[in-house]
């Protein structure tokens, strides 16, 4: 049984295997971390801890952020929407609108700081799309720039 199949069988016991630190630690249910399971961990120690260690580092691999100067290609579902949006201008098929009745009185200021940091978080809500040399780019727009007035 390699580490894999080994932390597999414990996991459907309940039985957890981390690291701290450098340590290896662990939490089971009461009677679930038999001397036989304590045996094997102990036996295994070395290869656990490396195989914890190794998906550690995947989990802290970080997505490299794109730069913002330059158009960004599509993504296929993109192009698929683009492409019917071309041969079909100003359809609405695709868009999806709702409204909302409010009750009382409205801050305006309000709404619009609320609005203005909900588009700041979340480029989609800033990116539109251009046709360069008959293909479709992604283009995000500075936060700043949108105003709910």
């Amino acid at each position: 049984m390699n580490v894999v199949e080994f932390l597999a069988s414990l996991a459907k016991k309940d039985i957890r295997l981390w690291l701290e630190g450098e340590n290896l630690r662990f939490s089971a249910p009461e009677g679930a971390f038999t001397p036989d399971i304590k045996e094997k961990v102990v036996a295994n120690k070395p290869a656990i801890i490396e195989f914890l260690r190794q998906a550690r580092k995947l989990n802290e691999t970080a997505i490299e952020p794109v730069s913002r100067d330059q158009p960004l290609v599509t993504s296929f579902g993109q192009q698929r929407l683009w492409i019917l949006d071309q041969l079909n201008p100003h359809d609405v098929t695709y868009n999806m609108s709702s409204a909302l009745r409010i009750k009382g009185a409205l801050e305006v200021a309000v709404l619009d700081k609320v609005l203005r940091e909900l588009v700041k978080r979340h480029e989609s809500l800033r990116t539109c799309f251009d046709d360069r040399d008959g293909e479709p780019v992604q283009i995000v727009l500075p936060a700043d720039k949108w105003s709910l007035s």
